[in-house]
């Protein structure tokens, strides 16, 4: 049934409100406390935000959240540096590199520069304030009527293509309740997903592949996460086989990144740069092994993909696996 365009508005509203609640305490949380968890919390909490403003772009407007999304990035850039310091330091040592080793030095003393640049970016009102820049923009909301979708009389035709292009630009309705845009949404952007990770099979994935892959993951389980309330508890199912794929895919990250970040710093060189350069090296392939063959065998096992598709398209209202009720999900 339809609803009215203040409902979605709304929905808009409180989802980002409570994202921005939380990254604000995260940010409040770093100007105190720089260890790995927190900078890696704060940074979870600025990526969920800034995916679910991209999300809903068509009711905010790039220009309306412009000083939003430059202050959250800012933020988030800075962690950043920190938390790419804290992943080579963990794999360093899982390497078994000493403390004192060259590399391990280089990279703890950039980790406290970063530290205290990222406390200092915390300390300034313009970015430990993300509330009140939402709120002075929140009131102002509206749509954009040329771009709107699930008007009255819109031809099935558009609708199609509109739905076709879901997976990278989600297109809201106004006529419509929180539960029929989702319906109509999400299960493209999962079969977008699906075949996107298809399409890693085929010869050797690169690091870069495997990355768009983990972007395209963060970005359907925020989606989905977003709308969870207007799900049957069999999302989290969902999510939970998701979350596997993710780890995996972040471990393969993880490494390729490190593997940048010694090259950009010079540190490949010597006994032990080479020796933490070849377990990177290894530990990635490996990790792309698992990967490839838990996606094949279970994530995206005969039916699993049209059963996500199938499932998001209804909302769970009165559906069933179309394989088989019994059998638990792959990934438990």
């Amino acid at each position: 049934m339809a609803t009215s365009e203040s409902d979605f508005l709304a929905f808009v509203r409180n989802s980002i409100a409570a994202l921005i609640a939380a990254a604000d305490a995260q940010i409040e949380r770093a100007r105190k406390d720089r260890s790995p968890d927190a900078v890696h919390d704060l940074r979870v909490a600025l990526r969920r935000l800034l995916n679910v403003l991209a999300c809903f772009e068509q009711p905010l407007g790039r220009t309306r959240t412009r000083r939003l999304r430059k202050s959250a990035r800012a933020i988030m850039s800075a962690g950043g540096s920190v938390r790419d310091r804290d992943i080579a330091l963990g794999l360093a040592a899982e390497a078994g590199l000493e403390a004192d080793s060259q590399s391990v030095c280089v990279l703890q003393r950039q980790r406290a520069l970063y530290e205290k640049q990222l406390g200092r970016l915390a300390d300034e009102p313009a970015f430990r304030d993300l509330a009140g820049l939402w709120n002075e923009i929140a009131d102002g909301i509206g749509w954009d009527q040329d771009s709107l979708s699930g008007a009255e009389g819109e031809t099935d035709k558009l609708t199609r293509t509109r739905q076709a292009k879901a997976t990278q630009n989600p297109v809201w309705s106004t006529m419509e309740s929180c539960t029929r845009n989702a319906r109509r949404v999400l299960p493209g952007m999962a079969a977008g997903y699906f075949a996107l990770g298809r399409s890693r099979h085929g010869g050797d994935p690169t690091p870069n592949e495997m990355h768009d892959l983990r972007l395209a993951g963060k970005r359907l389980r925020y989606h989905l996460e977003v709308f969870r309330d207007h799900y049957s508890p069999l999302l989290v199912r969902l999510l939970k086989s998701l979350r596997t794929i993710q780890s995996q895919l972040g471990a393969i990250s993880d490494c390729a990144a490190t593997e940048d970040l010694l090259e950009e710093e010079g540190l490949t060189c010597g006994e032990d740069g080479r020796r933490l350069t070849g377990f990177l090296r290894e530990r990635r392939q490996a990790h792309v092994a698992e990967f490839l063959g838990h996606w094949a065998t279970q994530f995206d096992a005969p039916g699993e993909a049209q059963a996500w598709v199938s499932y998001l398209g209804c909302c769970g209202d009165g559906f069933a696996d179309p394989r088989t009720a019994d059998r638990k999900p792959a990934s438990e």
